[in-house]
């Protein structure tokens, strides 16, 4: 099936693939701020801060992967996959 029979308009991937960027982004500053919390001495944060990674792992893994491989499994899971 083409992404027009899945109902998607062209240009979709381009917005999904930017979602995927803008989350990996996001997950960086997360990785840095722990990083920043475990050598200043903040277990509290440092705690929120690896939940907070764990979720954004799970949004990709269960959520932003799957939908991108049904859309384009040209895509594939291992290039979305780190």
């Amino acid at each position: 099936m083409s992404n027009e029979e899945y109902g998607f308009r062209p240009g979709y991937m381009t917005a999904l693939d930017d979602v995927d960027r803008h989350l990996h982004a996001w997950c960086d500053a997360l990785e840095v701020n722990l990083k920043r919390a475990e050598r200043d001495g903040h277990p509290k944060q440092a705690e929120r801060l690896r939940d907070a990674i764990s979720h954004y792992e799970a949004v990709r893994d269960r959520i932003l992967v799957p939908l991108l491989n049904r859309i384009n499994p040209a895509a594939g899971e291992g290039v979305r996959d780190e």
